[in-house]
C-alpha cells in the first residue's frame, strides 16, 4: 500500500482534482518517476513500456497534481465517461485545471494493467469528509490513454461491514 499526501483536493461533484503540497509529497521509486515524454498521439509500445507510462501518469496526476503535464498522457479526442466532465483533452484541462482546497491523503490499494486496460483503486481520506473509495479505469492505445471510467463511493456513516470499500 502506498500513501500520498496532497494539499488541494476538490470534488467536482463526483470528480476530484489535486495540487500537491511539495513538503509532504512522497515520490514513487525512481523507476516509476514520471519522465518528460510526449505519449500522444499513440505509438506502439511493449506491455512493459505501457506499464511504465501508466506509473508515470499516476505520479504526474495523483501525486504531483500537474494537470498540464497529465494532459500529455491523453489523446486529443480522449473519451470521458464521468457524467460531470466532457470528453476531450481540452475538457480535461478545463475541468481539472480549476484547482481546489483542503487536505486529502490517497492510499493506493491496487493497480493493474492488462490488454491495454489499466486501473487504480485507492482511498481518498479528506478531513471532514467520509472515507471514499475510487476506482479509475483507463483504456490505452499503445502509449496513449484514450478513454476513462470511474467509480466513486463514500463510506456511509451507518456501514456495518468492517471490510466495506477495501
Amino acid at each position: 500500500m502506498v500513501t500520498f499526501r496532497t494539499s488541494a483536493i476538490a470534488f467536482l461533484t463526483a470528480v476530484f482534482t489535486c495540487q500537491t503540497d511539495a513538503t509532504a509529497t512522497p515520490k514513487l521509486p525512481v523507476a516509476y518517476q514520471a519522465q518528460p515524454v510526449q505519449n500522444c498521439p499513440p505509438s506502439p509500445v511493449s506491455s512493459q513500456k505501457q506499464a511504465k507510462i501508466f506509473q508515470d501518469f499516476l505520479q504526474t496526476f495523483l501525486i504531483e497534481g500537474n494537470i498540464t503535464k497529465t494532459a500529455t498522457f491523453l489523446d486529443v479526442d480522449y473519451i470521458q465517461h464521468n457524467p460531470y466532465v466532457l470528453s476531450g483533452r481540452q475538457s480535461f484541462l478545463d475541468a481539472f485545471g480549476s484547482g481546489g482546497g483542503g487536505n486529502s491523503t490517497f492510499e493506493i490499494v491496487h493497480t493493474a494493467l492488462q490488454n491495454n486496460i489499466a486501473w487504480v483503486h485507492y482511498k481518498n481520506i479528506a478531513p471532514g469528509s467520509p472515507l471514499t473509495a475510487v476506482v479509475d479505469v483507463y483504456r490505452f492505445n499503445g502509449s496513449c490513454i484514450m478513454e476513462h471510467w470511474d467509480v466513486i463511493q463514500s463510506l456511509p456513516a451507518d456501514a456495518i461491514n468492517p471490510l466495506a470499500l477495501f
